[in-house]
């Protein structure tokens, strides 16, 4: 297991026990913890990004395990009928599906409502999450850091498998130098499109005013105190989500 998943994985199994203790199915939005929660939907499978596929599993707890076990694995279903565990890639909108009687949907991911992530500040003690910064009037992890989709929290670190095709936005701040490779005349969503497709980028350097994307393959923490521009109009650092 990847070191992040390792310390989440407590969280998890604490939130999944009271889930599966205090409910048959998903309690009300107000209800749902950072973490890991289920779904209202039951009694159906998708086919949406299936990254394992597992039948005698033991318990819906089990299945967990197994999705934490896999660092592409965001939300999984279960069935106690012959045990079946399917873990996805995905963990918004499933668009396929097939009637499973007994299925239930389990997904790794913070409520989305109650997130901290670029609510307004004036400070960085505002920001109520560990290693987080007030950066542009915005709670955003502090440079380097990733934002944890599945934790609801700042990481340090993340495996290039965990990483997700959404940025956290650093306005006004670069990365000088360091590039893994250019992409000039393009858009802010070419250029991020340019690292959603690179399995190797963590983040990006935009220039608006030259239309200059710069791909890196390392981030903010990575590059010395040199290579490190603030206060830069027109200019944004992105750097990917982690799982």
């Amino acid at each position: 297991m990847n070191d992040n998943k390792m310390r989440l994985t407590v969280n998890h199994i604490l939130t999944t026990l009271t889930l599966l203790v205090s409910c048959d199915v998903c309690l009300s939005t107000s209800q749902q913890r950072s973490g890991l929660y289920a779904l209202l939907t039951n009694d159906y499978i998708f086919d949406d990004a299936v990254v394992f596929t597992s039948s005698s599993v033991k318990s819906e707890l089990h299945c967990v395990l197994a999705c934490l076990e896999d660092c592409t694995c965001v939300s999984l279903t279960y069935n106690p009928n012959g045990g079946v565990c399917r873990g996805h890639s995905v963990n918004k909108a499933f668009a396929r599906a097939s009637i499973s009687p007994g299925t239930r949907v389990i997904v790794l991911t913070p409520n989305i409502a109650g997130t901290w992530l670029e609510q307004s500040c004036t400070l960085t003690s505002d920001c109520p999450a560990a290693q987080s910064a007030c950066v542009g009037g915005k709670c955003v992890p502090a440079l380097g850091n990733y934002y944890s989709e599945g934790s609801n929290s700042c990481v340090d670190s993340c495996e290039l498998c965990a990483l997700q095709t959404e940025f956290v936005t650093y306005d006004r701040h670069a990365i000088w130098g360091n590039l893994a490779y250019e992409v000039t005349g393009t858009s802010r969503d070419g250029c991020l499109a340019t690292c959603q497709n690179d399995t190797l980028c963590p983040a990006v350097t935009y220039d608006s005013h030259a239309m200059n994307c710069k791909v890196h393959h390392l981030t903010w923490k990575d590059v010395p105190a040199s290579g490190l521009k603030t206060d830069l109009g027109g200019w944004f650092y992105f750097q990917k989500k982690c799982a």
